[in-house]
């Protein structure tokens, strides 16, 4: 979000070294207007949470500011730095940090519910029109997947037996989403162990009891959200037609909606990366407690659909400025 933006102000200055007084001028605008954007994204963010932070019987370091507060984890979700840095940047010890760091990311989880939410009827409407106009798919309202976030081994040994992904070696949350056309996060669940099949996530969260309710559906008549194959079958969850499950080769009508199905439902992993590459701290968080770590991946989520809703999006162009 906001070391996107930067990253952004940094192409423009390098760039306007090469060019002549006139072009120079018109980068002199561009860098305003950019860190005009950095200021708005800025002060809304810090306005959104100092809100939350007031009706706080007992606020965490009080007398640092929000302001610093919000910069602080802005940073620190922006980058993979160490706690270490980052209380050297701001003059602060390392433990205020991580309080601070942690803090700021539970209250915002608890925004969640205001940032990540359900499309509305005529949402709905919306983002169909736009998925089959752009893959072809009809009805599509969203799309599920999963990922893993790397955290540190668990200090309990049934802890770390249950968190270790056997695939990878790794210590890892699940991150289940559901996102639509534009790649905003419509439905999130965090923190289920990372030896967890996507089945069993999907089945464990609250979006399975919707999905499957008949008195109170989620998803209206011809309508529904896409998933891969290791998602079960249901009227609001298509998955792709499989041959070996019927022991006979899929029809051309199959075979052409799996394409269709596989370009449409390529967008959650589209966002799973732009996540990622948006808020480095997701790539590893360094912290052992699973349940501080599956706050920090719903702040995550949270600061994406912010950073959308206000204009400010993620080229290829800053994911390679900030690795430089």
């Amino acid at each position: 979000m906001l070391s996107v933006t930067i990253c952004r102000l940094q192409e423009i200055t390098y760039s306007a070294v090469e060019l002549n007084i006139t072009d120079r001028f018109f980068y002199c605008l561009a860098i305003i207007f950019i860190y005009l954007h950095i200021c708005i994204l800025f002060q809304s963010l810090t306005r959104i949470v100092g809100k939350r932070l007031t009706v706080l019987p007992e606020a965490v370091h009080p007398l640092v500011p929000v302001e610093k507060k919000v910069l602080l984890t802005a940073w620190l979700m922006g980058n993979s730095q160490s706690y270490m840095a980052a209380a050297k940047l701001f003059e602060v010890s390392k433990g205020t940090v991580y309080r601070i760091f942690h803090h700021i990311c539970s209250e915002l989880t608890i925004l969640a519910e205001k940032y990540i939410q359900w499309p509305d009827p005529n949402e709905c409407d919306e983002i169909s029109v736009s998925f089959e106009n752009k893959y072809g798919f009809p009805g599509v309202i969203g799309v599920i997947g999963a990922c893993h976030i790397e955290i540190r081994e668990p200090e309990s040994q049934e802890e770390a037996a249950r968190f270790k992904n056997e695939q990878t070696g790794q210590y890892t949350v699940i991150l289940q989403a559901v996102c639509d056309d534009k790649l905003w996060f419509r439905d999130v669940c965090a923190g289920f162990p990372g030896q967890t099949s996507k089945l069993r996530v999907l089945v464990g969260s609250p979006l399975y009891t919707r999905l499957s309710s008949h008195t109170d559906p989620l998803i209206e008549p011809h309508k529904h959200i896409l998933g891969s194959s290791d998602y079960p079958q249901l009227s609001t969850l298509l998955t792709p037609y499989s041959s070996s499950a019927r022991g006979c080769p899929l029809t051309k009508q199959e075979v052409k909606f799996n394409m269709l199905h596989q370009t449409a439902t390529s967008v959650v992993e589209q966002a799973f990366e732009v996540l990622k590459r948006r808020f480095q701290r997701l790539r590893f968080i360094d912290v052992s407690r699973t349940e501080l770590a599956s706050k920090v991946v719903v702040a995550a989520c949270v600061l994406h659909n912010f950073a959308l809703m206000h204009g400010d999006s993620f080229t290829d162009d800053c994911d390679k400025s900030i690795v430089k």
